[in-house]
């Protein structure tokens, strides 16, 4: 098994036709094929401009260079791929500290870092980690498994909301 690519399904012109509200790209950084991924999304980044399209890269360090895919230094060169390859949003795992997001968000300048939400943990740990998350500028959030999988969803929903938009603490909400 080699390194993870991720092949373009469709084109924008094809997302836009559809009524697409953005666009999602995966970009593995690290692995060997590293400078053709970093090729392959400069065409479809530009045709999402020529649309109006806002950009998401998921930015999933990887490959044989990677020895920890979560240390502070690697998801921080995660975050300011995004900037530097013209995305709007670059979506990156949490690299396990407030500090380590912190300076992840730091890196990435003006783009905005969204958190990928990871495996599925208790009420108090998930809704801790986004109150550390939105503390240092994180965006936004795309954590679908961390509430989906949940007995009660939408409880869950209502936790975030007061986390994300009024900035409650886990203590506030629980």
């Amino acid at each position: 098994m080699g390194d993870p690519y991720s092949a373009q399904n469709w084109s924008v012109e094809y997302a836009a036709e559809l009524g697409a509200d953005a666009i999602g790209y995966t970009i593995y950084p690290g692995v060997n094929e590293e400078p053709e991924m970093f090729e392959d999304f400069r065409p479809v980044q530009e045709s999402a401009r020529d649309h109006d399209l806002p950009i998401a890269m998921w930015s999933y360090p990887r490959g044989q260079a990677v020895k920890s895919h979560r240390s502070e230094e690697i998801i921080a060169y995660a975050a300011r791929l995004g900037l530097e390859l013209g995305a709007d949003f670059t979506k990156v795992k949490y690299p396990r500290s407030k500090e380590a997001m912190d300076y992840a968000v730091r890196s990435a300048a003006d783009n905005r870092v969204l958190l990928s939400g990871g495996s599925k943990s208790s009420d108090r740990d998930f809704l801790e980690l986004v109150a550390d998350c939105m503390d240092v500028g994180v965006a936004g959030l795309a954590v679908g498994r961390n509430v989906w999988q949940r007995e009660n969803p939408y409880e869950m929903l209502d936790m975030l909301e007061e986390v994300v938009f009024e900035g409650a603490s886990a203590d506030d909400v629980l």
